[in-house]
Order: C-alpha cells, then structure tokens, then sequence
C-alpha cells in the first residue's frame, strides 16, 4: 500500500530528467531515490525530494506538476521535503476522486499524519495556496517552512499555526503575508516555539502589536525586510535565550536598548537599514558569544564604543552609514581575531592605526567609503591576506606605493 500511495504521487509529478525513475514497483519502494525506511518495520519515515535553490549539482531534482499527496496512507512518515522544487498545486487527498476544496477537507484524510514532525514546502516560487486550514491537522509537527509560497490569501494564517502545539520552528519567509484579520490583535500561544522567521513579507505595524507567548526556550526572532515601526520593544526584554534577533531592513525608530547587553547567548543582533537614533549602547561588549553587529545606515551617532573590541567571537562588524565619531585605532580590533566583514563607510571616524599593525587573517570585505582615512593609503589595508571586496572610494587618498597596491589588487575580486 505505501508503494502505491508513492507511485500516485508520482503520477502528478513532471520529471524532466527522470530523476524518479528508480521508481518502479521492480523495486522494494524503500530503495527507491529519496525514500528512507525504517530498518525494523521496513515502513517508510522519510521522504527527501528537495533541492537547494543555489545547488546545481546533478543531484538536484527540479520536479514540477502538482503535489499529490495520498501519503496519509504513510501512517509513519515523520519527514517530508519538497522544498526548492517547481511544484505548482497542492492537493492532499486520497485519490483523485476527492477534489475538494482544501478548506473543506474532512479532517480525517490527515488522520495518518500524525506522525509527521517535518514539513518543508519552501522556495516552490510558484506555489501558492489559498487555505491551510489542513496545517491545523498535523499535531506533532515540529518544523514548518513554507517559505517563497504565495500565502497573500490566507488571512487565517497565524490561527491555523497557532494549533501546532509541538510547533518549534516556523519559517514564513517571503510569502506576501500582510497581516491577520483586523480586529483579532497578534496575541498568539507559541509555548513550544523556538525559531520564527516572518522575514520578507509585507507587515506594516507598530512592532509593540506582536504579542508572542512564548516559552523560555525562544531563541530567533527574525523579522527583516518588512515595514515594521516604533521603538524596539521592552516585552522582548522577557527572552532571554535569544541568540538571533534579526530586524533589518525595517522602519524602527527610538534608540537601541542598554538591556539588550543582558542577553548571555546573543550571537546574530542586526538592525541595518532602520532609522534607530542615539548612541551604540557599550553593554553590547557584554555579547561574549557575538558572531554578527549589523547596525548600519541608521541615524545613529556617538562614539565608538571601546567595549565592542572585546568580542572575540565577532565575524560582522557593520556600523557604517551612521554619525559615529572617535578614533578607530588597532585596540579596537586586535582581539576580533575572527573577525570577516568590516564597514565603517561614510562614518567621521578618525584612523589611528599603528603602521605594523597586521588586521585579521580572515578579513575579508572591507567598506571604508566615503571615511576619512587620510592622503596616504593606510599601511594596514596592504596587509589584507584573503580580502575579497575593498571600497575605499572618496576617502581622500591620494598617495599609494604602487607595488603594494598591485600585490593587494590581485587578492581582491572587487574595488572601489
């Protein structure tokens, strides 16, 4: 019976380069191509058709058609991977003789599928779905990414989602969500929830309006490329384990919080592209496990704080774009010894850097456009090891050691 519940599935399924042909009832189903078993009850758990949309190996299915989905009769599938594929319908029913509405699906056809713990339908760009009223009939799912499916219709959404008690990562990227329904508010139960990626979407609110219960455990909040407003809230002073709070690419306004130096397991905060004021909070140096600062082009202004050198775990250093002054000199970044991607463009720093000082090994883009480094094309930037993109343009140099530069010039993929 699950052979034959595969082999309907594959009926809907366009496969130019016959990746399924190992497919076939001459073979047992469990050694069939993305098809994994378990090795006591011989019962299938997992099925892996994915593609990563930046992987162009052989391997890589690129399926389209529909997604026919009779796998209820798969009582113990536990994983399921579409993702990246060109699939351009979704029907989950028994056969072909049950298309109904998804909205009005008896909820017994998803009945087997309590078992599944994994759903990735992502980056089907040409997917859509209107209703995901059957989302509320998985119970033990655990990861759900939908991301790059187009959700615009579905204005129940976060009701559907909010369900999934066993929910721990949810990722909604880029799937033209605007908002729930006027009236009902964003208070929503997320005890168990740990990851939330809502990024790319169309959210144009008071960032105070998303109320989350969620449970001590929450650790990513990625929200970037909305139009999300107003102050950074104080309710997310309450998450402590977070270690991703990603807001890029927003509308924030107000300073950026001292309290946010509380947070021991902090390793990506980033607020590029807002219109946050005031100083660069030096409670931030308390972010010993720190990997990624991204505070660029805001309207920040102030020092650079001191305390942003101890971060020995730092690989993105991003605050260019703002009114910071001060002296950016070696001390700042001789324990950043991880240390990738650097930007203090269009800043009023003033470089103090020792003539022998060799900048990280890993450095590796540096944007220092429109800075004020001097007539003299500074000693350090000779140095640069494995650097990929330099932008130095309109920084007033003037004067270079020709062999240097050309020595530097065949490192670097890009310059300004």
């Amino acid at each position: 019976m699950e052979r034959q519940a595969l082999l309907s599935f594959k009926k809907g399924v366009i496969d130019p380069t016959s990746s399924l042909s190992s497919w076939s009832i001459k073979k047992d189903c469990c050694q069939w191509h993305g098809v994994q078993c378990d090795n006591i009850t011989g019962k299938v758990t997992s099925l892996n058709l994915g593609c990563s949309p930046i992987d162009v190996s052989s391997n890589c299915l690129r399926l389209g058609g529909e997604i026919i989905l009779p796998l209820f009769l798969l009582e113990s599938l536990n994983s399921l991977d579409l993702s990246g594929n060109d699939f351009q319908t979704f029907h989950l029913y028994p056969s072909n003789a049950y298309r109904n509405l998804l909205g009005t699906m008896p909820p017994h056809f998803c009945g087997n599928f309590s078992n599944l713990k994994y759903l990735d339908l992502s980056y089907n760009i040409n997917l859509h779905m209107d209703n995901i009223q059957w989302i509320s009939h998985l119970p033990s799912l655990k990861i759900l990414d939908l991301s790059g499916i187009d959700l615009h219709k579905e204005t129940h959404w976060i009701q559907h989602m909010s369900v999934l008690l066993s929910l721990s990562e949810l990722l909604l990227r880029s799937c033209q969500l605007t908002d729930v329904i006027p009236g009902v508010g964003w208070f929503v139960n997320f005890t168990s929830l740990q990851y939330l990626d809502l990024s790319e979407n169309y959210f144009d609110f008071e960032i105070s309006k998303l109320v989350l219960n969620l449970s001590d455990e929450f650790s990513a909040l990625i929200l970037e490329s909305n139009k999300l407003k107003g102050p950074i809230p104080d309710t997310l002073r309450n998450l402590r384990n977070l270690e991703y709070l990603m807001l890029s690419g927003n509308e924030l306004n107000g300073t950026i919080p001292d309290w946010l130096g509380e947070y021991k397991h902090m390793q990506y905060l980033e607020f590029y592209g807002n219109s946050l004021q005031g100083p660069i909070p030096a409670t931030i140096g308390n972010l010993s496990e720190l990997i990624s600062l991204e505070l660029s082009y805001n309207h920040l202004h102030g020092f650079f704080p001191s305390s942003l050198g101890k971060l020995s775990n730092l690989e993105n250093l991003l605050v260019g774009g703002n009114s910071l002054v001060g002296v950016a000199s070696k001390m700042n970044f001789t324990k950043l010894i991880k240390l990738q991607m650097l930007d203090l463009s269009s800043s009023s720093f003033i470089f103090d850097m020792d003539s022998n000082w060799t900048p990280p090994s890993q450095l590796a883009y540096v944007y220092l456009h429109a800075s004020k480094l001097g007539s003299v094309f500074p000693t350090w930037l000779y140095s640069l090891e494995y650097v990929h993109y330099l932008n130095i343009s309109s920084s007033g140099i003037s004067s270079i050691v020709e062999d240097k530069l050309w020595s530097l010039a065949k490192r670097t993929t890009c310059h300004g």
